[in-house]
């Protein structure tokens, strides 16, 4: 017997397949639709570090213009989307880890991205500052609530591996940090 409820399947199913690329991210909307992220990190990368899966296919979201990895314009496109979660009003959050290497990134590199799903546009990118984006550091982790953002990183210093995590309004009002970094040993 297929365990069901309100028509919705809660087996585990094989929607697509992806044998050259690993996605880090999986996102599945109210609506159906399904998003996935590719960090750039394999020799060679995803051509689309954001997709939305359509029929099995992994199409370039929002477009191919943000996808495309331009080192020279990096604050307004996307570089190495690996986390992906979708968050209050329809929207889907894409945290940008800012690098090409799982060694970490420069110091300011990560960034969230706020694309709203009824017009496939981003709506908002918040950057990290260089005092919560540390050189080396390498922002994975998102975790939404109603009006926030919580996004972790990891970091090598002084040989040893500190976690970082700050809080982000991803609200229609002004930017503004939540709370202040905070770093531990682990």
């Amino acid at each position: 017997m297929e365990a069901q409820t309100r028509g919705v399947s809660l087996r585990p199913e094989v929607v697509a397949q992806f044998p050259d690329h690993w996605p880090s991210g999986i996102a599945p909307a109210r609506d159906g639709r399904i998003f996935l992220s590719f960090p750039r990190v394999d020799r060679t990368p995803a051509p689309a570090t954001l997709a939305e899966l359509i029929d099995g296919v992994a199409v370039t979201f929002p477009d191919e213009l943000v996808n495309a990895l331009d080192s020279s314009d990096a604050p307004h496109r996307f570089v190495s989307v690996h986390g992906i979660a979708l968050g209050p009003g329809n929207r889907l959050l894409a945290l940008d880890t800012g690098t090409t290497s799982l060694e970490g990134g420069a110091a300011g590199g990560a960034k969230l991205f706020v694309i709203d799903l009824e017009d496939n546009a981003i709506v908002r990118s918040i950057g990290f500052g260089h005092d919560v984006c540390v050189a080396g550091s390498y922002f994975a982790c998102i975790s939404p609530t109603e009006r926030t953002a919580r996004c972790s990183a990891s970091f090598r210093a002084s040989h040893a591996t500190k976690r970082c995590c700050t809080d982000r309004d991803i609200s229609s009002g002004p930017m503004r940090s939540s709370s202040a970094p905070t770093a531990s040993s682990t």
